[in-house]
């Protein structure tokens, strides 16, 4: 194993524990009822005492948000580059 793959389980490690402590955070106050991912995940029936599959489903979600923010910047970029016009009026 590569110093850069012992990097990466490391920072996977202590990713995994952050969200293993927001599960058990939320849970501790299941009272007060949240919108968000992870709360909505701790409630559902087909996550129900798998904190793993929620960490997982996670990082499913942050990873999958990255891509799509990372694309459409480049996106972005690009069309600002075509329409210099467009670019202007932003500054």
């Amino acid at each position: 194993m590569s110093a850069n793959d012992r990097e990466i389980a490391a920072n996977c490690k202590k990713i995994r524990a952050y969200v293993a402590n927001l599960i058990i955070e939320r849970r501790v106050k299941a009272h007060i009822k949240g919108l968000d991912l992870l709360s909505l995940l701790i409630v559902d029936p087909l996550f129900e005492g798998n904190d793993d599959m929620i960490i997982d489903e996670c990082f499913s979600f942050f990873l999958a948000g990255s891509g799509t923010l990372a694309i459409t910047t480049t996106n972005l970029v690009c069309y600002l580059i075509q329409n210099p016009e467009i670019e202007k009026k932003l500054r």
